[in-house]
């Protein structure tokens, strides 16, 4: 049961350091990363996996440097790089996942920028007042009220994922492996060496009636043009850089979805972007001229935009450069039956995404409710 409560009891004050400890992460560059599946963390969260184990249990990742004071939580045996501290126990009885979520209050980000110390100040960290639950029951319950919505934001990612891996599977049998429906009976010709290269075609003969076209005949493309990151906002519609959502804004550019590749910083990158969302100049927008969107998108992740990537000081892919970008044209009629299917499963996706942006505003609700002891559990 809830209860809303004016004032919290049974709620005892201490400062930080004397409930936890926040031990330094360890040295780990990406290239003495083995394969495994150990998550590795830093201040950004999850950035890849090793073979063995730093900390040998679940725990609380909070950031340093670089995104100071971001809370992440591991499940499972984790490695935490130098770029953040980890907390794997903590000093009193207590729930360790309530941390994870107590931390989340507090505003790492502002301790080390008002004393002029950059990256997060454990000394400063461990002198703040905090006020919890003693009852570590009480503590459990509230984890697993807010656990409960990430379990489920979770599951709707896995679903996600699922969804755009069986889109990519039906492109893949259907478009470079050439078994789509009614195949059996579509005559197959030869193609070019280098125009099958070029197309990045892996077999030497192709359906009839399929081209080699270059973007520039199928789609236009301009630069993003969307807010500096000086405008930028924690809410409100998404806005899209090279690296996928790079932060929020009162306004949006586009009613639809679009597709958008990576020019500068993560060069080569390639998103589709959610309804009512913006694009800033970091990213080509593809517009469809003769191409179905999906199409277009599921086909550019088949392509290799490394190979267009230009500039020796700063790596970029231009307009010219994606426009004159070839590949394989299938004909209309298979174009618009895998557009009518991978546009269902579009739908679900977004909407799961949406469900997903619910289930978290609601979270971020209850959670300072909770832990400051208005609402009882």
């Amino acid at each position: 049961m809830i209860k809303t409560k004016s004032q919290s009891k049974n709620w005892r004050k201490l400062k930080l350091g004397e409930v936890l400890e926040l031990k330094y992460g360890f040295g780990l560059t990406e290239n003495r990363r083995s394969s495994g599946n150990v998550p590795v963390f830093g201040s950004s969260g999850m950035v890849g996996t090793h073979n063995k184990p730093a900390v040998e249990s679940s725990g609380i990742i909070v950031g340093r440097k670089g995104h100071v004071g971001s809370v992440n939580y591991s499940e499972k045996p984790f490695y935490p790089i130098d770029t953040v501290y980890y907390v794997d126990q903590l000093k009193i009885p207590g729930d360790l996942k309530f941390f994870y979520y107590f931390l989340q209050r507090i505003p790492f980000q502002k301790i080390g920028s008002d004393v002029g110390v950059p990256g997060l100040n454990r000394d400063i960290a461990y002198g703040l007042e905090i006020v919890i639950p003693e009852n570590i029951t009480e503590q459990k319950r509230i984890a697993s009220i807010l656990s409960a919505f990430d379990d489920k934001i979770e599951l709707n990612n896995k679903i996600n994922q699922n969804l755009e891996q069986l889109a990519q599977v039906i492109f893949k049998e259907w478009f470079v492996k050439f078994r789509f429906p009614g195949h059996e009976k579509v005559k197959m010709v030869d193609l070019p060496v280098e125009a099958s290269a070029q197309a990045g075609s892996e077999l030497g003969k192709i359906p009839e009636g399929w081209e080699i076209k270059n973007l520039e005949e199928i789609v236009e493309i301009e630069y993003g043009k969307g807010p500096a990151s000086k405008d930028l906002k924690s809410k409100g519609y998404p806005v899209y850089g090279a690296n996928g959502i790079i932060g929020y804004h009162n306004d949006y550019e586009f009613e639809n979805p679009q597709v958008i590749v990576g020019c500068r910083g993560v060069v080569g990158s390639l998103f589709k972007t959610l309804p009512k969302s913006s694009i800033t100049h970091n990213s080509l927008i593809l517009k469809p001229i003769a191409i179905e969107k999906f199409y277009l998108f599921y086909l550019l992740k088949q392509s290799n935009l490394q190979s267009i990537v230009g500039g020796s000081a700063q790596p970029q892919i231009t307009i010219k450069d994606l426009s004159q970008l070839s590949v394989l044209f299938a004909k209309k009629e298979i174009r618009n039956k895998f557009e009518e299917i991978v546009s269902n499963l579009e739908d679900k996706l977004f909407n799961t995404i949406y469900e997903n942006q619910k289930l978290a505003s609601l979270r971020d609700l209850l959670l300072p409710k909770l832990m400051s002891g208005e609402i009882r559990v």
